[in-house]
């Protein structure tokens, strides 16, 4: 993927959640932004995790299960 479309990407989940108020899993990105095939969610936010763009937050579901959060750093 060109460096364009990957930056557009990333502004478009910053966005997201910026809207949304609040962090969100990754469910929530996944059902909003539309990826090309070769694009893998956890990768592209892990990346923007790395670049200081969100920070990622580890909680437990109701059901037990681990899951994480992501909120924009300000």
């Amino acid at each position: 993927m060109m460096k364009t479309q990957q930056e557009k990407l990333k502004l478009k989940i910053v966005k997201i959640i910026k809207r949304s108020g609040l962090p969100v899993r990754t469910q929530y990105l996944t059902e909003r932004v539309r990826l090309p095939e070769h694009v893998v969610m956890n990768d592209l936010l892990t990346e923007m995790v790395a670049e200081k763009r969100l920070s990622r937050s580890y909680t437990l579901l109701s059901n037990g299960d681990p899951d994480c959060t992501y909120d924009v750093i300000v």
